[in-house]
């Protein structure tokens, strides 16, 4: 009797459906890059109290019907290095027991999003004008900076000289990422005018968040070796080694699974952005909502394979 299982390309919005080897078993959707899943989801009061806090949050913001432009998805960003940030300093500091569930994963990464919202929520609540709500997501953006710098302050001082060199490894791959996912939203424009014209950030962002979860994979896994594959990676990986295995192309391993590992990631973002950008002429809102958790999804894993990177 077969046995199926669902795993992840991009994120929870491709599932793929595939029977399950016991080679895919041990690496199956039960962990999160390595880590069991139910041991990412302790139970705890400062938990519930954290899913509460963020519903409410997530529904005053919603009665206010605040403008979403496409520039809101980056606002957002520097929340998420924050939220990493903050989960790399959990392995070196000593939380009070009480916060100590709210900055694992992934919950460091929502602890954020949170502060956030509720930044967000409060700007709406007591702006005086237009034009502070309109551009709340550059308050949002430059809070987020902040934090993540104050962070890094309090961080860098308990890293060794392994972790630090590692970082700046990553800082100079992010930047490249960054370049490369601009270059690639406007190539993709050369062929989907819809993209460019109405959804080029958010459009660009789920392209960035792809690079970043695809380079960040690969990073890991060549410092912490084969046990840190996800399903997807070990599934290219795959494909790979039978490519080379019937001299199709006479390329080194590695590099032909990173680039077709990238590949995927890219061209499943591509697929996303084309599709569902056409729909931002009628409903802007809607699509740049969507595009955002996408890309999101893809710098959270990403952030957090980063972290697994970062804290070996």
């Amino acid at each position: 009797m077969e046995i199926y299982y669902i795993f992840y390309t991009l994120g929870p919005e491709i599932l793929i459906t595939r029977p399950m080897t016991h080679r895919s078993l041990m690496i199956s959707s039960l962990s999160v890059n390595g880590v069991p899943f139910a041991g990412a989801v302790p139970t705890a009061p400062s938990l519930v109290g954290l899913l509460l806090f963020a519903l409410v949050v997530a529904v005053g913001i919603y009665r206010h019907e605040p403008p979403l432009p496409q520039t809101a998805v980056w606002g957002l960003f520097p929340w998420i290095v924050a939220g990493s940030s903050l989960r790399i300093l959990a392995s070196v500091v000593q939380y009070p027991p009480y916060l100590r569930p709210l900055f694992a994963t992934p919950w460091a990464y929502l602890t954020t999003i949170v502060i956030a919202g509720l930044v967000w929520l409060s700007i709406l609540v007591f702006a005086t004008s237009r034009r502070e709500v309109s551009t709340a997501h550059y308050y949002i953006g430059t809070m987020g900076t902040g934090a993540t710098v104050a962070v890094w302050i309090a961080l860098v001082p308990h890293l060794g000289e392994l972790s630090l060199s590692r970082i700046l490894v990553y800082l100079v791959l992010l930047s490249v990422t960054f370049l490369a996912s601009i270059g690639i939203t406007i190539s993709v424009g050369l062929w989907s005018v819809n993209v460019v014209q109405y959804a080029v950030i958010t459009g660009g962002f789920v392209i960035f968040g792809a690079l970043v979860r695809g380079t960040a994979t690969v990073a890991n896994i060549v410092i912490n070796g084969p046990a840190a594959h996800t399903t997807v990676s070990a599934e290219v990986h795959d494909v790979a080694a039978t490519i080379l295995q019937y001299g199709w192309v006479n390329l080194d391993g590695t590099f032909l699974w990173t680039w077709l590992l990238l590949i995927a990631y890219v061209g499943v973002a591509i697929l996303i952005a084309s599709r569902v950008a056409p729909y931002a002429s009628t409903r802007p809102r809607a699509v740049h909502t969507v595009l955002g958790i996408v890309g999101g999804v893809g710098v959270v894993t990403g952030f957090n394979d980063f972290v697994l990177v970062v804290v070996g």
